[in-house]
């Protein structure tokens, strides 16, 4: 398997003889969000949420119980980030995690994490009985958040999108000294951005079914 690999650039092999990703993932990972016709929709979308807000405003998926960065947009009051697109942080600490783990059943949970979880600050949820106390919260009233449990002095407010072709969700980070005061805010401004990016998405499909029944017309 490492002998295909390797001449491909998709891995290398250090002097001290272990093994990283190479630079053809770059590529492979280019051509996934060039693919993903929710990339390219929500491209423009998250970038207006970001300077609406004035901050970072990011799109992820779920994959093997951590949250993959699809995109990242910073804003002017960005500060500190430790995420990037391509980047992974435990779903259990993150926002867009918890968001996306809420619409999960218990059996799906306990397949997709384990005790104890991964923590990433002294706030992030360690146990699998805590995080169903708290997706049980998140289901009830529609958005998940992390409070400084991924970075110290960072929060974060997501919601999960309605499922086109992948589970996904949106979120806002700020500085967790103002989140208190702007959360309203910031909620409404993210549940804007989620509608436009659902009639987006429901366009494309409309518009791809209207061109599929065209093509059969003409045969």
């Amino acid at each position: 398997m490492i002998r295909e690999l390797e001449p491909r650039d998709l891995i290398v092999r250090s002097e001290d003889g272990c093994y990283g990703l190479g630079v053809a993932t770059l590529e492979l990972g280019g051509a996934y969000l060039s693919a993903s016709e929710l990339a390219q929709a929500a491209r423009q979308i998250t970038q207006d949420l970001s300077r609406e807000t004035g901050e970072t405003t990011s799109l992820g998926v779920v994959r093997h119980g951590d949250v993959t960065y699809l995109i990242r947009n910073e804003g002017r009051n960005t500060l500190l980030t430790i995420s990037h697109v391509g980047g992974r942080i435990p779903a259990n600490c993150a926002a867009m995690g918890k968001a996306l783990l809420a619409e999960l059943s218990d059996e799906e949970l306990h397949a997709v994490l384990k005790d104890p979880l991964p923590r990433l600050t002294p706030h992030s949820i360690g146990t699998l009985a805590d995080l169903q106390s708290t997706l049980v919260l998140i289901r009830e009233r529609g958005y998940a958040t992390d409070e400084q449990e991924t970075v110290l002095g960072r929060s974060c407010i997501a919601v999960a999108l309605p499922s086109h072709t992948e589970r996904a969700a949106i979120s806002i980070s700020v500085s967790h000294d103002t989140f208190a005061e702007r959360r309203e805010d910031l909620l409404a401004a993210l549940l804007a951005t989620r509608d436009r990016l659902t009639r987006e998405m429901n366009g494309r499909i409309a518009l791809r079914g209207e061109d599929r029944l065209k093509a059969l017309t003409a045969e």
